[in-house]
């Protein structure tokens, strides 16, 4: 993973499936790889952590926020994930209702 991190860089790239373990360096570098902004149409990115590491993105995020630890979670992180899967529920309501009625 470490050759990806440094050599891969695609403002494309939507969601990053995390299946390793990161922490610190490794760990921003990775994350920042989904969050290039292109257009409109991706203003962020999705992180998908398949090991549970908050502890270790918390460890990151405070180590990297300089002068605005207080703030860090606001700068470094778009909404929590129960908001995501709320909106992710309501979006998929609403194309259910859409394909059902071919609005």
């Amino acid at each position: 993973m470490d050759m990806l991190l440094t050599g891969f860089d695609s403002p494309f790239l939507n969601t990053l499936y995390v299946d390793k373990n990161l922490k610190y360096d490794g760990l921003i570098q990775a994350f920042s790889r989904t969050n290039r902004i292109l257009n409109d149409t991706k203003p962020y990115g999705n992180i998908l952590d398949f090991r549970q590491q908050q502890e270790a993105v918390n460890q990151a995020i405070e180590l990297f926020s300089g002068n605005f630890k207080e703030k860090a979670r606001e700068i470094w992180l778009v909404y929590p994930a129960p908001v995501v899967i709320s909106k992710l529920a309501t979006s998929m309501k609403k194309l259910d209702i859409a394909i059902r009625f071919q609005i």
